[in-house]
């Protein structure tokens, strides 16, 4: 467990209350109280009741002190918040509030199985338009802005509070006209009966060259809330029966609801761990889908979550596809589909495998923990779909694992955007070096962001790529480093030798503006002709193509009747007739 901070301090009261105000912690920060600096005893200093300011030698929140900064707040506005001058803060260093919780016996016990989320707010003072936090994850811990809170737990041998479950939560990097920048996350509790709140730290880290003396930071509230009983639904395990039967799509469709054991009238909902054994990566609890009555046969079932709604997992529970009927090996298909709702990762890996798929439709996957993952083992898929965007990752905290024989599914007018590490790995050593392969068809788009990274240093040799197979989409990896870069490899298809498979023009008949899609073995000049009936050329351009699928719109007043299209290229001529209806 990490130390404890060794400062001589008195423990003023931190605001605890019980089920009937469900805060565990809720405390704005307008009472100030004068302490002797922990450093010299010669000055006095202000700090926010129960909560203290420090620095730290080596930049971590529990690393030896930096004895040189004696930090020193004044009342904010109204009184009701607490205003630090930042000129006094070491700019190379990161700063950290911790809240100083009474001894272990005196603090407030959690509730087993239960559902909290947690906000902290600050404000920049007078102005944010000029760099000053820092955020993403290229800091010690993994996380530049954010906050830190652990429960205590018991450790594998039972021993009560001998170990701790550390949850995090970033600070918000789009920091808004007025300069706030919000930490807001959710975690559960486990199924011990005997849990408590360890450790609350936030975390500021400073932009390189930040002017700080020209700058305050205002601490304004800090609460983190468990969600009332009667608002959560706890999930162990996933039946499908006849109602959830999906004759289109001959899949079953199950509620998060019907999984759950709810008996209110909330929309949050907690995917339980049960095994018998101490949770951890080596001993997972599966939360099983299987149709009643069984099936001999594999059924694909959906946990689905739908709009307003939010599911977190207990860290190592995993859901899975049970096993069919009369086997001891094969098992149904269980897939988790976002049609709207929020999925919350902190601290585990979510595993697919075996045909299993994350499918989203819609809604948010929020990940605040360096280590939050989704792990796409054999024949499993990411799978992006209804022209739908997926903002995968925060600022660059946040893991895609990518195993052997897992894949990316994007459809056509989908979009991922990777702002995480995404890990090429095997994940299986008895499997030999391979990569990974995915389609990036047409109105398809993959992207990373300016803090996303690409790393194969788990897989075997330092061999594994991400191979995109290029039939249309975009693919967007200039912010990446050159090293990261070097991972991707873009394989294009060969053109065919009969140059009407590598021509593609629609809609037609036409309304509008309408594409047309070329295929390219290099860069080449492409001349675009549109003849009426009487062999008049009413329309040309040039286009310059590029390797693989080219896409390109063509926007022209033409009046209602038929043409003729002609594409000059260096495979040959390509002739089609155009149809213009009335617009």
């Amino acid at each position: 467990m990490k130390k404890q901070l060794t400062l001589t301090l008195v423990f003023l009261g931190l605001q605890l209350h019980g089920f009937s105000q469900n805060f565990i912690l809720n405390q704005y920060f307008g009472s100030i109280e004068t302490q002797p600096c922990p450093f010299d005893s010669n000055i006095s200093i202000k700090q926010p009741a129960d909560w203290f300011a420090y620095q730290t030698q080596d930049g971590h929140w529990d690393g030896p002190f930096d004895s040189t900064r004696c930090l020193s707040f004044v009342a904010g506005t109204g009184n009701f918040y607490a205003t630090l001058d930042l000129g006094m803060v070491d700019p190379d260093k990161p700063l950290f509030i911790r809240s100083l919780l009474p001894p272990i016996p005196e603090r407030f016990e959690l509730l087993e199985n239960q559902l909290f989320n947690a906000i902290f707010e600050a404000k920049i003072k007078p102005s944010c338009i000029a760099p000053v936090l820092r955020f993403g994850s290229d800091c010690e811990d993994g996380i530049c802005s954010g906050v830190f809170l652990s429960l205590l737990i018991p450790d594998e041998d039972l021993n009560e509070y001998g170990a701790f479950r550390e949850h995090t939560g970033l600070f918000n990097g789009n920091l808004s006209s007025n300069c706030y920048t919000t930490s807001q996350f959710c975690f559960p509790s486990e199924y011990f009966f005997n849990q408590k709140l360890g450790y609350a730290v936030m975390k500021f880290s400073f932009a390189p060259n930040a002017q700080l003396a020209n700058h305050q930071l205002e601490l304004r509230y800090a609460q983190i809330e468990q969600t009332s009983m009667y608002e959560l639904g706890t999930i162990s395990e996933v039946t499908a029966l006849g109602m959830h039967w999906n004759a289109v799509t001959q899949e079953y469709d199950v509620p998060v609801y019907d999984a759950s054991d709810f008996q209110g009238w909330g929309t949050n909902f907690l995917g339980l761990y049960t095994a018998p054994a101490y949770p951890s990566a080596q001993n997972l609890s599966y939360i099983e889908a299987v149709p009643e009555p069984n099936s001999s046969t594999p059924q694909i079932i959906n946990l689905n979550i739908d709009e307003f709604q939010t599911l977190v997992f207990q860290p190592f529970a995993q859901l899975r596809g049970g096993l069919v009927s009369g086997s001891n090996s094969i098992r149904h298909i269980a897939n988790l589909n976002n049609n709207g709702g929020e999925i919350c990762l902190n601290l585990l890996d979510l595993i697919f495998e075996n045909g299993n798929e994350y499918r989203h439709t819609g809604g948010d996957l929020y990940m605040n923990n360096p280590y939050s993952c989704m792990q796409f083992r054999k024949q499993s898929a990411l799978h992006i779909l209804n022209e739908q965007s997926l903002h995968y990752g925060q600022d660059g905290v946040g893991m895609l694992a990518m195993c052997a024989e897992g894949t990316i599914h994007i459809e056509p007018g989908s979009e991922l955007i990777v702002d995480a590490i995404l890990n090429l790995a095997e994940c299986d050593d008895a499997l030999p070096p391979q990569h990974i392969d995915m389609d990036l068809p047409r109105g398809a788009s993959l992207r990373f962001t300016e803090h996303a990274k690409v790393t194969n240093q788990y897989s075997q040799g330092q061999q594994m790529k991400l191979r995109v197979h290029m039939l249309g989409g975009t693919l967007d990896d200039a912010l990446l480093s050159a090293e990261d870069r070097a991972l991707i490899q873009r394989v294009y298809p060969e053109p065919d030798a009969d140059i009407s498979q590598n021509v593609v023009v629609y809609p037609n008949p036409a309304t509008g503006p309408f594409s047309l899609d070329y295929l390219s073995v290099g860069q080449e000049s492409v001349q675009l002709y549109l003849l009426n009936l009487n062999g008049q050329v009413v329309y040309t351009q040039v286009f310059d193509a590029e390797k693989g699928w080219n896409h390109w719109e063509i926007k022209t007043e033409l009046a209602a009747g038929t043409y003729v299209l002609r594409c000059h290229t260096p495979q040959g001529i390509f002739t089609e007739k155009m149809i213009c209806l009335n617009r």
